[in-house]
């Protein structure tokens, strides 16, 4: 027979602190990236840029080039974060393309004083209290390829994901233009873009073109249907939702095959 074992009072806390110091490891390693807020895991696939980040809840990316592209494994900003695009000047344009299975979530606050574009196939939220201000910006579903990004003229973003874009907070365009783009496109909240357009856009083709001085751009959807079929339209939830306020030059609200129509839902204001 095997003698008992005993334990010392001061043995017995030493192995109760060492369990503790385990399941809070264990507890740090299984938590997604996407938690802790502003974007992480970059890596610069088109163009330069750096990164800092002086405290815990600020990024600052420094662009060096007039346009580049950036590959995230999560891009999210929590409530009381900054993540902050310092560019060249109001007509350079950085794209964020999230590849990981992370939505982004906006709770905090994106600046940039150029174009900023936030591809994510997951699905982006501007949540209630998120703030977007840059001097463009474009949330998408639908991904262009590096290549047509880097040569500053037609982009071509396209995509199956049934993710949605929706806006609950306030996104502002300083100097250009607004686009929000998925298969499901809702404005909850508040889009600004007092000097150029807001585009609502449901489709799974968009082509982007630069017009001007590279702060305001043409959307065109490529998969239109010429003759859709609207019969059970009715039964189908819209695909464009408007129940805030949006403020802009000018305001397009485009779904594959349903030009303004059963496709899109307005209950909010328009300003144009």
């Amino acid at each position: 027979m095997r003698s008992p074992i005993f334990f010392s009072k001061k043995r017995a806390v030493r192995f109760w602190i060492q369990i503790l110091l385990v399941l809070a490891l264990v507890r740090i390693a299984v938590v997604p990236p996407a938690l802790y807020g502003n974007p992480l895991g970059e890596q610069v696939v088109g163009g330069a840029a750096g990164f800092s980040r002086p405290d815990a809840a600020t990024l600052i990316v420094n662009q060096h080039t007039d346009r580049a592209v950036i590959n995230w494994n999560s891009f999210s900003i929590a409530n009381g974060e900054l993540t902050k695009f310092v560019q060249p000047n109001s007509t350079s344009s950085v794209l964020n393309r999230v590849v990981t299975a992370n939505p982004s979530q906006i709770y905090g606050t994106l600046q940039g004083n150029g174009n900023v574009f936030l591809i994510n196939p997951g699905g982006v939220l501007v949540g209630a209290g998120g703030q977007v201000n840059t001097a463009s910006f474009m949330a998408s579903t639908r991904d262009v390829s590096t290549e047509d990004f880097m040569k500053a003229g037609t982009m071509n973003f396209t995509g199956n994901s049934d993710a949605s874009v929706i806006n609950q907070g306030k996104i502002e365009a300083t100097s250009g233009d607004v686009f929000l783009v998925a298969k499901e496109v809702k404005n909850e909240g508040q889009i600004m873009a007092k000097d150029g357009k807001v585009g609502l856009v449901s489709g799974t083709s968009v082509t982007l073109e630069t017009v001007g001085p590279g702060r305001h751009y043409k959307v065109r959807l490529m998969d239109v249907d010429s003759k859709p079929d609207n019969s059970k339209a009715s039964e189908a939830a819209a695909e464009i939702v408007n129940e805030g306020v949006i403020e802009a030059a000018n305001v397009e609200l485009e779904a594959t095959g349903n030009y303004l129509s059963l496709a899109i839902k307005n209950t909010g204001t328009i300003r144009a």
